[in-house]
């Protein structure tokens, strides 16, 4: 990170269990920072786990800063400005698992297909012509 404080309630990726393999992240909001000579965030994991339970509890962590990543918002960067990975990148990908969010270290195989719009007018050309 870059100095900056993560605002309360923000999202975050939160390693919370950097000795299992593939190391753990969860998908967490922000509770509060604490500064000091080694400033921590507390954190809450964003899952409920256990869906059945009707008051369910969810995990705290209070984690070293080097172990949170802000995720962007949609107001900070649009569908139009995010960046496509390509081929061989490392990423965070995110994969729902029994009832929580995961997040595990991932390399890009392939980028996004390009898909072949046609607009409505090309649409309604073609089928006047076919109709002729």
């Amino acid at each position: 990170m870059n100095g900056t404080i993560v605002p309360n309630n923000s999202q975050v990726a939160a390693l919370v269990d950097e000795h299992s393999r593939p190391q753990l992240w969860i998908l967490a909001s922000v509770l509060g920072y604490r500064p000091g000579p080694r400033p921590k965030y507390e954190v809450i994991d964003l899952d409920a786990g256990d869906e059945s339970n009707p008051n369910p509890v969810r995990k705290k962590y209070i984690l070293d800063i080097k172990k949170i990543i802000p995720l962007p918002t949609l107001d900070e960067y649009p569908m139009s400005k995010r960046k496509e990975f390509s081929k061989g990148t490392r990423v965070l990908a995110v994969f729902p698992v029994g009832g929580i969010t995961v997040l595990y270290p991932a390399d890009v195989v392939a980028g996004p297909k390009k898909v072949k719009t046609i607009t409505i007018n090309k649409q309604l050309k073609r089928r006047t012509q076919l109709e002729r």
